[in-house]
């Protein structure tokens, strides 16, 4: 049975009232959470439900905020709610095109589609949640150092396993072994990757969360009215450097200079004193890297096809398949089949959409992003933060499936459906915040 949340004559909270702290302190947590998102528990019929530390806080949010009633805050946050709600039923929808084709691989193919829409679940359940929150000066303060703590934590993470292996052993020594058992975690602790952090098994989702991280403190600092932050975009340069990710390294250079074009006077200085660092590191610490400079080097030359890792055969691969097939092209394959198929993701947001849900699916997939921008660029000038990462984010997708609900990227979606809701919360009253 719902309740509403009150408050007792005498000042006492009522039930709905302390469901809605919990659920507040629950988000707070699942931000600080971000920091380390391996699975603590190997349970569950396959290793894509492995429950992270984010995972479990996220449920637990979402079962308080489903005993109180509250509806969401603002216009943009319904808004948005609505277009979230309509690519959910999409997808379910995709999900039952498998059934059409009835691909000899239709029982792999729907355990791949049946995780997209548990990560699309998990995305309107935050979302929701989080738009039904009181974001207060002093909440809003509470998770600046949460998020603050989060990111320094995420970078230090990625530092320490770009010289050593050890801390991933360590950390994943609880994960059960075997490829069939542990699918891509088997790499994780297998072959100690540098650069992974304590995020995940795939180099772009931890870049993606250091660009998310960062965005969302300063996105927090702006909205309680502090200036600075350029360390955090010079910490995360370094990051995503080290994380071995070209796209995110790409896509986090883009969100710099989107970011630092707002302030052109800090913008000078701050460019001057990364100019001298990366000059310096470079020559210096990049050439003891090896592989890793020699990996980011090939941004430089990025018209070349072998620096593409493979992606221009998988490009073609999909384009061709599409071609030959048009009731393919129209309504794609079905949720979960490009994997199964192509044997690999696209490593590239528009060709999955197309390939597994076709050109409906790519429209409406659109119009939702269409809606998302209008959205946040009408949430003035505390969300430009927000915008000039999403269009990083955006860059990453040209190579790899950054918005798209698969199993590599993690909490990123969740995460990034959390700050969305934030930064359509509305306006902050920001005598209550205290100085940095």
């Amino acid at each position: 049975m719902h309740t509403t949340v009150t408050e007792r004559p005498a000042g006492r909270p009522t039930i709905a009232a302390r469901l809605h702290q919990l659920s507040t302190a629950g988000m707070g947590v699942f931000v600080a959470a971000q920091c380390f998102t391996l699975p603590l528990l190997a349970a569950g019929p396959s290793w894509t439900l492995w429950q992270s530390l984010p995972d479990l806080v996220l449920w637990f949010s979402g079962l308080c905020a489903a005993l109180y009633l509250k509806p969401l805050g603002t216009a943009s946050q319904r808004q948005l709610w609505q277009g979230l709600l309509y690519l959910g039923v999409m997808s379910v929808l995709a999900l039952g095109v498998l059934f059409v084709y009835n691909d000899p691989l239709l029982a792999t193919e729907l355990r791949f589609g049946a995780f997209a829409i548990y990560r699309m679940i998990q995305i309107l359940l935050i979302f929701w949640t989080a738009s039904r929150l009181d974001f207060t000066a002093s909440l809003l303060a509470r998770w600046n150092t949460l998020a603050q703590l989060a990111f320094v934590v995420t970078c230090a993470g990625i530092i320490i396993t770009t010289f050593s292996g050890a801390p991933i052993l360590f950390l994943a020594q609880h994960l059960p072994h075997g490829l069939g058992v542990s699918g891509p975690w088997e790499s994780y602790y297998l072959y100690q990757e540098g650069g992974l952090g304590f995020t995940g098994f795939n180099h772009g989702y931890t870049g993606l969360q250091v660009m998310l991280l960062a965005a969302l403190v300063l996105y927090l600092r702006d909205r309680l009215g502090r200036s600075g932050g350029e360390w955090i975009l010079f910490v995360a340069l370094v990051a995503t450097f080290l994380s071995n990710s070209r796209a995110d390294l790409v896509g986090c250079l883009v969100f710099v200079v989107l970011q630092l074009m707002r302030f052109p006077l800090r913008a000078a200085f701050t460019a001057a004193g990364v100019g001298v660092f990366g000059f310096v590191f470079w020559n210096t610490v990049a050439p003891q890297l090896g592989a890793t400079a020699s990996r980011q080097a090939t941004i430089l030359d990025a018209s070349d096809p072998g620096n593409l890792a493979g992606r221009a055969d998988i490009w073609q691969s999909i384009y061709d398949g599409l071609l030959r097939d048009p009731s393919r092209l129209l309504i794609g394959s079905g949720l979960g089949s490009a994997t199964i198929n192509k044997g690999n993701n696209a490593h590239n947001m528009v060709l999955q959409i197309l390939f597994e849900t076709g050109l409906v699916g790519l429209v409406n997939v659109g119009a939702f992003f269409v809606l998302l921008m209008t959205l946040l660029l009408r949430a003035g000038p505390q969300a430009r933060v927000v915008v000039n990462a999403t269009i990083g984010f955006l860059v990453t997708s040209i190579t790899q499936e950054t918005f798209f609900p698969n199993v590599a990227f993690g909490s990123f979606l969740p995460l990034y459906g959390l700050v969305v809701a934030m930064t359509l919360s509305g306006t902050t009253n920001t005598a209550e915040a205290k100085p940095a």
